[in-house]
């Protein structure tokens, strides 16, 4: 955004500066509440890309306050020399997560349950009823003798067994690769009458003698193999099963912004995978007054989208915050549903780039049966801007839409203050608090109170699935760099986390160019490591919603022996040594926000969206090194390998439309775009499995 009331004061430079000098001593400990002075040891400046054992040198790391330097004129300092790895650790971790009042956590042992107390802070023993045992958190009776098969088959490589209490039968395996076949284990190439997927669209079933397959017979039109049952299906319940981000159902929200950016038209662009066999209409639904939209007002011609096709669906606005305004923390029905006849991808531009705009970001927008029951918000810090006349902070947010049918209890752990609202209580830094929503209903909660007030890291734990993204109303990105952008990503659920990431780096608008990176925990003790390293970050510890921050030039690996979640964000248009190429003289492109793809959820194939408007769009490709992979039948050719880390990056240019990508092996995609005084950044596309 190149408005120049909203370029950083050189008070707030000082602010930043001073702020760097806690990069050790504080090590991100975002929600301890212990205190950092600033007589801590200082950071050596040493310049900008401070040599370490890659090229990817580091600025440094956030101390939780709500950014770090490199931002202003005199002060691109690089990364200390002779500090050890940062840990970043919560004393009362083990307290820090509550529960849901009356929840179910499982057993204690097999005489007593673990309930949720009635403050939400922690599980208490309840005891079974004489003559029951807990399995599953359900005190149950005995069905069955313990030990004794069910002569029923769990899966084609499991049977059943009653389990010791004799409560229920549980799954065991077959021992040295054999099938089960009518509750027995048994030498066969495949379970007479059962079927696997031999193409998308295509099965084999099993010979009755077990074997082998017979010959390949093709689903009917509209329906898709579903891999997990080996059965065609309809196509929406193939990709539901799946767990990919091609789906049916969806919930856009118009995310809070920035003057312009918060009256124009948020625009959500659908796109049909070219591989559909049939088109997809579209039903948008008003799920403030339950009313659903006309393609007349969302300025469509129809609301159907040919395979291979996109259109753009302008969600009405009222020529103030949109018609379902998210301004401010507020408990509102301002969300949009969209469903599909077909499976497509969704992505939310808030708002399309068009003349006069100057603050965007868009996000992918992830089906609602994706939705989780536990996140850990990945965000960016609180900021306050101030002249002679006029005070404007520019929050960071975290947005909740319950999705499912009914109520939907929310407990959310604030990392950082919360301002109040309609439906929202102020609520301070570490407290918790609950909200129920109904199907279509928002919680917004933004922050508030002093710069660098950040809600990375709180906890959201919830009864039922519930979407989350989050973002800023219009970050600087570093903080104290021109010039500031709305910012926001649909977040993942802590259970679909990965262990493996490549941190690919966007393409640099010149030499000088550095990303920023954030790293956040998922669970206590886990060991993180950089490949090539990243000086100050080669190995690090961080525990559950304990984040570490850096910038960093080129792509590595990050690996942990335990969840964690990476953010990705762009750095604002004038960042030190920029090329001036617009108009007003500041460089192309703005701040924006996405999410790293865990190796673990990448796909053999992707549908991307590029969209209409930015003057540079670009597809970021990674994958094993020597992985054959394709974009619209169009091999790629320019892959580069990253390091010693097995993996090969490839930076594409692209056109506007719809981009179909195929690979031999597994690989991951982001999507990105610069223009003058915008940008845009997400996932090209993943998988939302839980991962062990």
């Amino acid at each position: 955004m190149r408005l120049n009331r909203y370029q950083p004061r050189r008070e707030e430079e000082d602010f930043v500066n001073r702020q760097r000098f806690f990069v050790t001593v504080c090590a991100v400990l975002i929600w301890t509440g212990a205190a950092c002075s600033e007589d801590k040891k200082e950071e050596d400046n040493s310049g900008f890309g401070a040599s370490g054992n890659s090229d990817t040198g580091i600025l440094g790391e956030s101390d939780g306050s709500g950014g770090f330097g490199g931002t202003g004129e005199s002060d691109t300092a690089g990364a200390q020399n002779g500090d050890s790895s940062s840990v970043a650790q919560d004393a009362d971790s083990a307290e820090t997560f509550g529960c849901i009042p009356g929840s179910n956590g499982g057993c204690f042992d097999s005489a007593s349950r673990k309930i949720c107390n009635v403050d939400g802070t922690d599980f208490v023993a309840e005891a079974c009823p004489d003559g029951t045992a807990c399995t599953a958190g359900q005190c149950l009776n005995p069905t069955c003798t313990p030990g004794e098969p069910k002569n029923e088959c769990a899966s084609t490589t499991a049977y059943l067994v009653c389990n010791a209490a004799g409560t229920l039968y549980e799954s065991v395996s077959c021992p040295n690769g054999l099938k089960c076949n009518q509750g027995k284990c048994e030498d066969l190439f495949c379970v007479p009458d059962t079927s696997v997927c031999f193409s998308p669209t295509s099965i084999k079933k099993c010979l009755s003698d077990g074997s082998a397959y017979g010959q390949p017979e093709l689903c009917p039109q509209g329906q898709q193999c579903n891999g997990e049952l080996g059965q065609c299906v309809d196509a929406c319940d193939a990709n539901t099963k799946a767990g990919i981000y091609v789906g049916c159902n969806y919930f856009a929200l118009d995310l809070d912004n920035v003057e312009g950016g918060a009256t124009a038209e948020v625009a959500v662009v659908v796109s049909v995978p070219a591989t559909e066999d049939k088109d997809a209409t579209i039903t948008v639904r008003d799920m403030s007054n339950g009313l659903e939209l006309t393609a007349e007002q969302m300025a469509v011609d129809s609301l159907k989208i040919a395979p291979g096709g996109l259109k753009v669906f302008l969600m009405p606005a009222d020529g103030t915050q949109g018609a379902n305004p998210l301004d401010g923390s507020i408990k509102t029905k301002a969300s949009y549903e969209i469903k599909s006849t077909a499976p497509v991808t969704v992505h939310q531009f808030n708002p399309l780039n068009g003349e006069g705009v100057f603050t965007n970001d868009a996000s992918l927008l992830l089906p609602s049966n994706l939705g989780g029951t536990e996140y850990l918000v990945m965000g960016w810090p609180h900021r306050i801007f101030q002249d002679d006349d006029q005070t404007i902070p520019f929050r960071g947010f975290v947005t909740i839409v319950a999705t499912e049918v009914g109520t939907t209890q929310v407990v959310v752990t604030a990392r950082g203050q919360v301002a109040g609202g309609k439906g929202v209580p102020s609520i301070k830094k570490n407290q918790t608090h609950m909200f129920t929503l109904e199907q279509g209903e928002v919680l917004n909660l933004e922050t508030d109170g002093d710069e660098g007030e950040d809600l990375t890291g709180s906890w959201i734990k919830t009864d039922k699935k519930v979407n989350v993204l989050a973002g800023s109303e219009c970050a600087n990105i570093p903080v104290g760099v021109d010039y500031c952008d709305h910012i926001e990503q649909q977040l993942i659920p802590v259970n679909t986390w990965g262990s493996s990431y490549v941190a690919d780096a966007f393409i640099a608008r010149n030499e000088h160019q550095f990303d920023i990176w954030r790293v956040m925990g998922g669970r206590d003790n886990t060991t993180v490591t950089t490949n090539p390293p990243i000086k100050g970050f080669e190995v690090f510890t961080l525990h559950k919603g304990t984040f570490v921050e850096f910038i960093a030039k080129g792509t590595f690996a990050i690996n942990a022996d335990g969840p964690i979640l990476v953010g990705h964000y762009m750095v604002g248009s004038n960042y030190p040594g920029y090329q001036p190429k617009c108009e007003s003289g500041s460089g192309i492109g703005d701040p924006a926000f996405t999410l790293a793809v865990p190796v673990e959820q990448q796909l053999l194939s992707y549908v991307v969206l590029t969209p209409p408007g930015y003057a540079e769009n670009y597809i970021n490709v990674v994958s094993e090194t020597g992985v054959d992979v394709s974009i619209d039948d169009v091999p790629i050719t320019n892959f580069s390998p990253i390091g010693t880390t097995g993996f090969q990056i490839a930076h594409v240019p692209v056109q506007t439309g719809v981009h179909s990508i195929v690979g031999a092996q597994k690989f991951g995609v982001t999507a990105y775009g610069y223009d003058c005084d915008v940008s845009y950044a997400y996932p090209g596309g993943l998988k939302l499995t839980t991962v062990k």
